[in-house]
């Protein structure tokens, strides 16, 4: 895809990295008091505090949704081609932030650090699953935002298509059972 404030997103929600550096007196002063935690001395995909990183997704979220909708307006081959590959994407993402295993979502954290084992703070584990909270909200809004957009400019979708006839299929296509009414019978049990 050529937009790549579309792509931006993904490509955050692709990364995760908690670094803990020496020294480092940041105090978390965000709104977001889902996210708010004692981070001093964590960073989150390189934000301070995850108040900072989670209204950094909310910006890139609302560039999503710019984007998206300049997408839409240029016309409905476009769009729905845009609107498949982001489900694809979605669905990526989804696997990374929802794995059957916890360990798993734990492990594709990359945990990098400037201080000794021993300086680093408590609570970390905490603090990682709240940043992975964070990431799941915003792909959460956009999965909202995506399905909205399908429900408002294509709410129905025919199951049938128009005139009883399946594209592609001619009359010959069907299958045809030649063999004996009580095989037939056999075969469905």
């Amino acid at each position: 895809m050529e937009n790549s404030n579309l792509n931006a997103i993904f490509e955050e929600l692709r990364r995760s990295e908690v670094s803990f550096v020496e020294d480092r007196d940041s105090v978390d002063s965000g709104v977001y008091q889902l996210f708010e935690a004692d981070t001093r001395g964590v960073s989150f995909n390189g934000f301070d505090s995850l108040s900072e990183y989670f209204q950094y997704l909310l910006n890139l979220y609302s560039q999503f949704k710019a984007a998206l909708s300049d997408v839409l307006d240029t016309g409905t081959k476009k769009a729905k081609n845009t609107l498949r590959y982001i489900k694809g994407l979605i669905g990526e993402i989804q696997i990374l932030l929802n794995p059957r295993n916890e360990d798993l979502l734990l492990a594709r954290v990359d945990v990098k650090s400037t201080s000794k084992i021993t300086n680093r703070p408590r609570g970390v584990l905490a603090d990682i699953l709240r940043f992975i909270d964070a990431q799941r909200e915003a792909l959460r809004l956009v999965k909202s935002y995506v399905k909205s957009i399908k429900d408002t400019k294509w709410p129905y979708v025919s199951v049938m298509p128009p005139d009883g006839h399946f594209s592609g299929l001619s009359d010959s296509s069907f299958l045809n059972w030649k063999g004996k009414q009580s095989e037939l019978e056999n075969e469905r049990l």
